[in-house]
């Protein structure tokens, strides 16, 4: 199991936004690797109109096996948001709600959807649920699928578990990211506020029992100069079952973490593996981490850097 002692932080040359990386390595690779490939093209294959459909997709898509497409629209569909899917057919993409999220079966979903180890999908809404605390409920976790018979038409809704209703205080609220599976099929996520110490986030985790999931808070973050603070960003999960993430306040000058959870017999122990130093480094990382073959990390933050427009970071494990 890794728990690397320390990370070495570097940050793309000023100015270079995280568009300008993918251009350059698009350009790089189309003059090595492919000599005569064509200049890409920009096209919209969907517009939402705000109503059944959804309205404000705020986070990507994800692919399944065939090639469609599935996402979440933070609004519209019964007025609390939809899951939806995108099927091409010729030349044409044809948008399918598969969910209408109705308050009390949750709200505003603002992260994507996971397909589950059992090809269903997962994700979370950062509001609704009980309607007890938070106001209108503290988000729920929920599982989308197909009906278990044939639909009477391709637009019959899909049938909608909710997994976990969030309580506020201990047990976190408003889960703004989506969540992941490790090797073993436990589902894990943060929520931007809730725990221990009232509003700082947590990380948790969800474990299946039979036909039921439970779910059980495995850190709650304390904030000051050596915690992190609120995370929206998901977390990601390694080979050995080790979590990392990021959290947008926290740290020295609260400028934000990288936080890495390592799992025990005795539970999970937290280590921050960074903490934004001045601004100039990055602030305010809200996006998910991507480790490459040789165990890198690489992650944005909103804001920050030389012109305070955000950064592109590496992480390199030292030690």
């Amino acid at each position: 199991m890794t728990n690397p002692k320390q990370h070495r932080m570097r940050i793309f040359p000023s100015g270079l936004t995280a568009t300008a990386v993918a251009l350059a390595i698009v350009f790089i690779f189309a003059m090595t690797a492919i000599p005569a490939a064509q200049a890409q093209t920009y096209k919209m294959i969907y517009n939402f109109t705000g109503g059944k459909d959804g309205a404000s997709p705020l986070y990507g898509l994800t692919f399944d096996r065939a090639g469609n497409l599935y996402g979440t629209a933070a609004y519209g569909g019964s007025g609390y948001g939809t899951v939806f899917k995108l099927k091409q057919y010729n030349s044409n993409w044809v948008l399918t709600p598969l969910y209408n999220f109705s308050g009390y079966t949750g709200a505003n979903p603002y992260a994507g959807i996971t397909f589950g180890p059992d090809g269903s999908l997962y994700g979370t809404t950062n509001t609704g649920g009980s309607g007890q605390g938070c106001g209108f409920g503290c988000g729920v976790v929920y599982n989308l699928q197909p009906s278990p018979t044939r639909p009477a038409t391709p637009l019959s809704p899909w049938n909608e578990t909710v997994l976990h209703r969030f309580a506020e205080f201990t047990d976190g609220d408003y889960p703004r990211s989506g969540v992941v599976f490790d090797q073993a099929g436990n589902m894990y996520g943060t929520t931007l506020e809730g725990g221990n110490y009232c509003c700082n986030g947590t990380v948790y985790e969800m474990q299946r029992s039979g036909g039921s999931w439970t779910e059980s808070v495995i850190y709650s973050f304390n904030a000051g100069d050596y915690d992190g603070l609120q995370p929206i960003a998901p977390v990601t999960v390694d080979q050995f079952g080790n979590l990392y993430g990021a959290t947008i306040g926290g740290g020295p000058g609260n400028w934000g973490t990288i936080f890495q959870m390592t799992p025990s017999g005795y539970g999970w122990s937290e280590k921050l593996l960074y903490s934004f130093a001045n601004g100039l480094d990055g602030q305010g990382p809200e996006g998910g981490l991507i480790f490459d073959g040789s165990g890198n990390i690489f992650g944005t933050t909103t804001v920050g850097g030389s012109g305070f427009g955000g950064t592109v970071f590496e992480m390199s494990p030292s030690n």
